[in-house]
């Protein structure tokens, strides 16, 4: 960009300086063409007058104040532009919350009246002798249609899923030698961390006694463990819990002492209302249709012309992920860039980004990627993702089209917290040093009007040379090429241009010192009509200087002298 700029203030103070009619404030006024002598010959062989000198002309002197916030320098100097924002990732996130179970409960009243044939005589008085009170099947039922995206689980964590038992005994004339038991059994599914469950079996005993007895502290289901496929959204668990009671009589013959007497007792369990705090499984989670448009900010002209190719050496996207998301994520990333509001489609670079799921979602995590067709300058603490950025910044767009497509990775197990607040987000920062590679190519076409009438008197008798003394610390070649026109807008064939060149600095960086020649050749007889010159200034690389940081200090300064071989002749009247 810069270059370009220089270029441009460099043509019209070298042809401004030939017709002596405008000045600027870059070139030194000690000579004058006003001042010289009006006469129809002046000088003879090889006449020449010294212009003057642009001053060292840097990056900063090119830059027009409405572009100066389109660069910075680093720490060393060297310029690069930005731009950077945020984009919305995580809005499609589905709702991973599933309704309360409900509370579940068995209750089995028994009564029994004792007989005296209940006395088996077969039975010898040291055995003890039960009564079933309660064999029933409780069936733990969790159905839910909420979540479409669930493919499967594999275990389920709950909280408050309190299995209380008790038994109310209303009516007992056995004050002694009696006990109830409870025992239930559990399916292999179920994971206590209750000492108290052996082999997935728990067996509540008391002593039979009017009153209420219950278990003081509940047994707490933690998780049960489950291989659910394919489940299309839908979960519905259904598991059996076998619970079973008997009263024992210890001492049998206490039964004679009872005979037409009743017992009463209820027997119960029940499962208390309870919630799925977390799941491990698979989310089949997709989103294709997130997308951002972004302005890359004031872009000089020159930067993204549809000839130009900048060809940027160095340039990085370090993009950001924060996320507390237990779900892995696979992101396929489009990234286009658009020139006037038209996409170009075929300088597109695709980005493939995977994001590890974070097992604690009250503590989000930051992935960073660093995004380059080169590792050398990613920063500790990044993950390296190879791709040609610079084919996205061939030339600098108006703005960035960001379209991610989100796929989560089924390929590992998810744990989704049901009650967490779940956000994932992301940054982006595109950095461009000014360094280009060997395919360097800027041009800008301008035109030099209002051209004088003497010029053209000058050019009827004459040849014109500019030569100049370039001095130049840019790595980029610089290029001058003039086509006059006519009135018409026609091209004067009869007035020849040559060209000039402005070599890149030395291998070491050091200025290098050129001389450069223009010759302005008019071959027809008649005194040339040109109205204005179009001017194509063109930058490329040397190959040797290729991927050289353009820097603050990096000038280029040019003095030049008029010069005709045989004098001029021309007529100022």
């Amino acid at each position: 960009m810069k270059k370009i700029n220089v270029k441009k203030y460099l043509v019209i103070s070298l042809f401004l300086f030939i017709l002596g009619f405008i000045s600027t404030s870059c070139i030194d006024d000690s000579y004058n063409l006003s001042d010289i002598d009006g006469t129809i010959n002046v000088g003879g062989d090889n006449f020449e007058i010294p212009l003057g000198s642009t001053k060292q002309l840097s990056v900063e002197d090119a830059i027009k104040d409405k572009y100066s916030d389109f660069l910075s320098k680093d720490e060393n100097g060297d310029y690069f532009f930005s731009f950077s924002g945020n984009i919305d990732v995580g809005s499609s996130i589905p709702d991973f919350s599933i309704p309360h179970l409900s509370a579940q409960q068995v209750s089995e009243k028994f009564s029994h009246t004792f007989q005296s044939y209940d006395l088996d005589p077969l039975i010898q008085e040291d055995e003890a002798i039960d009564y079933t009170i309660i064999n029933k099947t409780l069936i733990f039922n969790i159905k839910s249609e909420d979540i479409d995206e669930l493919s499967s689980v594999d275990s389920i964590y709950l909280s408050n899923a309190n299995i209380n038992i008790g038994v109310n005994v209303e009516e007992c004339p056995i004050s002694e030698g009696a006990h109830v038991e409870i025992e239930i059994s559990f399916p292999e599914s179920f994971v206590f961390d209750d000492t108290r469950v052996v082999d997935n079996k728990f067996v509540f005993s008391k002593i039979l006694q009017e009153g209420n007895s219950v278990l003081e502290k509940p047994l707490v289901l933690k998780a049960v463990n489950l291989d659910l496929k394919d489940i299309e959204g839908k979960l519905d668990i259904n598991e059996s819990i076998q619970v079973s009671g008997k009263i024992f009589i210890d001492d049998i013959s206490v039964l004679s002492k009872f005979s037409g007497e009743t017992i009463e007792l209820t027997a119960n369990v029940g499962i208390d209302e309870s919630q799925i705090n977390k799941f491990i499984g698979k989310i089949d989670y997709s989103d294709n249709d997130i997308s951002a448009l972004v302005e890359v900010g004031n872009v000089p002209d020159i930067f993204n012309d549809e000839e130009t190719n900048l060809d940027f050496s160095d340039s990085y996207l370090k993009f950001n992920i924060n996320s507390n998301l237990g779900i892995p994520i696979d992101i396929n990333a489009v990234l286009t860039p658009y020139y006037a509001s038209v996409a170009d489609n075929s300088s597109s670079v695709k980005l493939p980004i995977s994001i590890p799921m974070v097992s604690n979602p009250s503590q989000s995590e930051t992935f960073k990627y660093f995004i380059s067709d080169s590792e050398s300058n990613m920063p500790n603490n990044y993950t390296y993702i190879h791709t040609n950025i610079s084919n996205l910044l061939s030339r600098v767009p108006d703005k960035v089209s960001f379209k991610l497509v989100l796929q989560s990775d089924l390929n590992t197990n998810h744990v989704i917290y049901t009650e967490a607040d779940y956000n994932i987000n992301s940054d982006y920062e595109f950095i461009v040093p000014l360094k280009f590679g060997e395919n360097l190519f800027l041009s800008v076409k301008d035109t030099l009007d209002n051209i004088s009438e003497e010029l053209n008197d000058i050019l009827e008798n004459n040849d014109l040379s500019v030569k100049a003394f370039a001095t130049n610390s840019f790595p980029v070649s610089l290029h001058l090429e003039l086509v006059p026109y006519d009135d018409n807008g026609d091209i004067i064939s009869s007035i020849n241009i040559t060209k000039a060149d402005i070599p890149a600095c030395n291998l070491d960086l050091s200025p290098k010192e050129s001389e450069i020649d223009m010759t302005v050749s008019n071959s027809s007889n008649n005194k040339p009509q040109i109205n204005f010159l179009k001017v194509n200034i063109t930058v490329d690389s040397d190959s040797e200087l290729s991927d050289i940081a353009i820097n603050s200090s990096s000038f280029v300064q040019i003095r030049f002298n008029v010069f005709s071989k045989n004098g001029l002749t021309f007529n100022l009247d």
